[in-house]
């Protein structure tokens, strides 16, 4: 509790001093972006936000003053979503998907520095996990081998090796789709997937080949690239 406390004391102190300096600085951030509704009489939705920059407060939703205070999540990623894309020729798409159209684009420098971050960031968290799944399996197996075999509570070469087994399974899955990543890394291309359909325009998104991230979806970044958290799934 004490620990806690002085963290709580720490944040606030921090965000004081952030809208003391937004305020200060009398600058606000607004993004705004179109989404598709799929409603022929509005076929569009726009939404906005207007954020301080330092403490990520809202101070207008959709151009209507924040009526609470709010906190807004503020990323940055590298540009080059929505570039110049030719014709996919690296890749063949699966079957059935006729109505898209495929098309392929090089990931920018900028791009390419994220998702080497992001391999960077990933492989600190799984270095972490990695040591807690080791300890907490190696003594959920001492647990269960003492109540089985009615001992004393004590570690031994078989929990030991049961709590390997678990890391090593989930290392052998992490390990495969970093090497996915790594190699479309190298490869330096992003699939553009676009609806055929002349109505659905902006609606396309844009995928990692090998490892199949989502890149962005309507333009946007997909989420994972929008936080500090490592993960294969969007």
């Amino acid at each position: 509790m004490a620990v806690r406390q002085v963290q709580e004391r720490r944040r606030l102190t921090r965000v004081v001093q952030n809208l003391r300096d937004d305020l200060l600085e009398g600058v606000a951030w607004r993004f705004e972006r179109e989404f598709p509704t799929g409603d022929e009489t509005s076929p569009v939705s726009r939404c906005s936000a207007d954020v301080l920059p330092r403490s990520n407060f809202a101070i207008a939703i959709n151009g209507r003053t924040a009526e609470r205070w709010m906190t807004l999540n503020v990323a940055e990623v590298a540009g080059g979503t929505g570039g110049v894309d030719a014709p996919l020729t690296t890749f063949a798409p699966a079957q059935g998907l006729d109505r898209f159209d495929f098309r392929q684009r090089h990931l920018t420098p900028g791009e390419k520095n994220e998702l080497a971050g992001f391999l960077r960031r990933d492989l600190k968290n799984l270095l972490v996990r990695s040591i807690i799944l080791l300890w907490a399996s190696t003594v959920l197996a001492t647990g269960a081998d003492a109540v089985f075999n009615h001992h004393p509570i004590e570690f031994s070469a078989r929990s030991v090796f049961t709590g390997a087994a678990f890391v090593f399974v989930f290392l052998l899955n992490r390990i495969r789709g970093r090497r996915s990543v790594k190699s479309d890394l190298r490869g330096g291309v992003v699939v553009v997937i676009r609806p055929r359909d002349a109505s659905a325009e902006g609606t396309g998104s844009e995928q990692l080949p090998r490892s199949r991230m989502v890149w962005s979806r309507f333009g946007v970044p997909a989420s994972w690239r929008t936080m500090r958290n490592t993960g294969y799934r969007t």
